[in-house]
């Protein structure tokens, strides 16, 4: 107690108003995201240790049924692409967006590494005005991936012996020509 200064009342009702303004702390987010996210303990100390990434990523999972695409988008090419101090230039609308086409199996995380540096590059871009006018969406219906495989295997007649031999690597050349023809939408 010091004799000079008065005792300090502060109102109950102006504590529970600063409290309830201030933002949560790192460690109650990496529970949070550990809890409602069901991200592993570093992955979440990674997201919570940079203020603006851990907001973007609140921002955009409560949009998302499945937040891991986004997750891993943040955790690897986000962290990949930002220089310190910078600021994320995509917002949390763009990131959900891109993470929903990845879900979706619109695309594949691949194909969202390369949308995700276009948007970097420039912002006001959309990831699906993006994917549309690049052609970068999956395929994945039998009657897209039908015609292509049924090339290869007319043009690929060696690796075909060679899999009906045994040799599981032709396997590995055949997927390689199909993943070649669709540029890397198979």
């Amino acid at each position: 107690p010091e004799p000079d200064l008065p005792p300090l009342r502060i109102k109950e009702e102006v504590l529970v108003t600063l409290k309830d303004q201030m933002p949560a702390l790192p460690e109650e987010r990496k529970v949070h995201y550990m809890k409602a996210y069901g991200l592993k303990a570093s992955e979440a100390e990674v997201l919570v240790s940079d203020q603006q990434l851990a907001d973007r990523f609140e921002a955009a999972a409560g949009t998302l049924a499945d937040v891991r695409p986004l997750a891993n988008l943040l955790l690897s090419e986000v962290l990949r692409l930002l220089e310190e101090g910078e600021e994320i230039p995509l917002s949390a609308d763009q990131l959900s967006a891109l993470a929903r086409l990845v879900s979706e199996e619109r695309i594949s995380f691949s194909m969202a590494k390369r949308v995700l540096a276009a948007l970097w590059a420039d912002p006001t871009l959309s990831a699906e005005t993006y994917v549309e006018a690049h052609d970068l969406h999956q395929l994945v219906s039998k009657e897209e991936l039908m015609p292509v495989i049924e090339a290869v295997l007319a043009a690929e007649g060696s690796s075909v012996s060679d899999y009906l031999a045994g040799k599981d690597k032709a396997l590995m050349a055949l997927m390689g020509r199909v993943m070649q023809k669709t540029r890397g939408r198979a």
